[in-house]
């Protein structure tokens, strides 16, 4: 499954890209995932925990994280598993960061692979409006480590992330928007 989107961040191309090659604090602005390990040469151990009401993942995986400076673009690949339930997951992840006038965008190209018990997410269009909001969270996230090390002028570890990931606001946000846009597609046709 591929899915696409992108965010900004109101500041300069140059420091964002410095941040995205701290891959430890970089994870730490994602609900749920923490890096255990660094392996060197932009290799690293993961886990991600998920918790989607009664259901709950964690997923403990290796990602590779390669960069080109000279584009302002990066690619992460990685895997992980969840022992408990047998799912897993695999994917790769493609970022690229322009300059604006008002700081820079970030597009952010998956290729999401599923199998086991959470791949049922993957086959509505819900896994792909669940992923937008993640990356709001994600990019709000940014912003707030981005501000703190201006104000401080040192590097500063966001709030302590989650332990887990909770879907089931942003799935419940994810479903309402996606009724909305699909009854704004049925009455478009009427109307």
């Amino acid at each position: 499954m591929k899915i696409s989107s992108s965010f900004a961040v109101a500041r300069p191309r140059g420091a964002v890209w410095a941040l995205f090659q701290d891959v430890p604090r970089v994870a730490s602005c994602i609900p749920g995932t923490q890096i255990t390990e660094s392996l060197g040469d932009g290799r690293f151990k993961g886990r991600v925990e998920v918790k989607l009401g009664p259901i709950a993942a964690a997923f403990d995986g290796d990602a590779e994280h390669t960069t080109d400076a000279a584009t302002f673009t990066g690619t992460i690949t990685g895997n992980g598993r969840d022992r408990g339930a047998g799912s897993r997951a695999k994917f790769t992840t493609v970022y690229r960061l322009s300059e604006t006038a008002t700081g820079t965008d970030v597009a952010v190209e998956s290729d999401i692979s599923l199998a086991g018990a959470v791949a049922q997410f993957g086959r509505t269009g819900l896994l792909e409006e669940v992923t937008s909001r993640l990356l709001q969270q994600f990019a709000a996230n940014l912003e707030t480590q981005m501000v703190a090390e201006v104000d401080t002028g040192a590097d500063v570890a966001p709030a302590p992330a989650m332990t887990q990931m909770n879907l089931g606001g942003i799935l419940w946000a994810s479903v309402l928007a996606w009724l909305r846009s699909l009854f704004g597609k049925v009455w478009g046709r009427t109307g």
